[in-house]
């Protein structure tokens, strides 16, 4: 049994919960909220985020940071992207010399342009740390739906240890070098996954669809290596030991709430969604123009694709 502290009660932070509670470790999740806490000690479910996800007496939720740091084997960073810094400065003093810190969330810090990876390391440098990624998605995972991800880590007994404490009979868990690979291939299919969302708006079918994804991996590939990633981690090939995949894109590409946020915000179902009923449909689009034409979304697109290719 492995004591673990989930960092996060979001929907991410409470589908592993849920897996590792199952697994048989002691499972405690934090979050910076202390009213989110109350409610989810109270109610034992999270309406919002896991509707009908009951969570069992032997999951505990505290809301104090250095009791949850300092008594956790692991952490798990489930935050929402744009918090993964702060979050990491907060917990940074009470973390442990080689202490575990296993980052769930997707994304790139805007203004630095470092996985989120690179933002732990540079707030705990003492820190061991990991990335989980792949094709998944947290109710899913909180129901117990097979499911397969990957972990990388530097060190290859890291990733092992790691494995073992993930997998299950219904997660199946590969281990990978490519920490930075995984942690680009999670971010930017969320871009082929919104220009899907478009694409349906605009009321095109699954040939349109089949083409962003395979070009999109593609250019994500071409992108990846050129910052040092390995080409077989977007591919979900064999690395030096087992495989890094980028396939979170499959299912980010086909969820329903992902391609209708992005149509009705084209105006082709229902109407316009304010700008936070989009940020909760796509868990990464926290940068959007207010009712943006499709030529400011492409050119959005283009500018910050210029600007990460020139800077590399």
């Amino acid at each position: 049994m492995v004591k673990i502290g989930i960092l996060g009660a979001g929907s991410w932070g409470l589908g592993l919960a849920m897996l590792l509670n199952n697994n048989g470790h002691e499972v405690t999740v934090w979050s910076v909220f202390p009213d989110e806490i109350k409610e989810l000690d109270e109610t034992r479910e999270n309406k919002r985020c896991l509707p009908g996800v009951i969570f069992p007496e032997h999951i505990k939720f505290n809301a104090d940071t250095e009791y949850v740091v300092k008594n956790s084997d692991v952490l798990i960073l489930a935050v929402a992207s744009p918090y993964t810094r702060s979050t990491a400065k907060l917990i940074a003093p009470f973390v442990k010399e080689g202490q575990y810190i296993v980052n769930v969330g997707k994304g790139i810090e805007e203004h630095t342009l470092k996985t989120l990876c690179e933002v732990t390391k540079d707030e705990i440098p003492q820190a061991v740390i990991a990335v989980l990624s792949g094709p998944s998605h947290a109710e899913e995972v909180g129901r117990g739906i097979p499911t397969t991800c990957v972990i990388g880590t530097a060190k290859k007994a890291d990733a092992q240890f790691l494995q073992n404490v993930f997998m299950s009979n219904v997660f199946r868990v590969y281990i990978s070098p490519d920490v930075l690979g995984i942690c680009i291939g999670g971010a930017l299919k969320n871009v082929i996954a919104l220009a899907s969302g478009v694409a349906d708006g605009l009321g095109y079918g699954d040939n349109t669809k089949a083409a962003l994804i395979t070009r999109g991996i593609a250019e994500i590939a071409r992108l990846g290596t050129k910052m040092g990633a390995h080409m077989e981690t977007f591919y979900g090939l064999k690395l030096a030991y087992e495989a890094g995949k980028t396939g979170g894109s499959l299912p980010t590409v086909f969820n329903a709430a992902n391609e209708r946020a992005v149509a009705m915000f084209l105006n082709r179902e229902i109407g316009y969604l304010q700008i936070p009923e989009i940020i909760a449909g796509c868990m990464e689009m926290h940068k959007v123009i207010a009712d943006p034409t499709v030529e400011e979304i492409l050119q959005t697109e283009q500018e910050t694709y210029e600007y990460i290719k020139n800077r590399w």
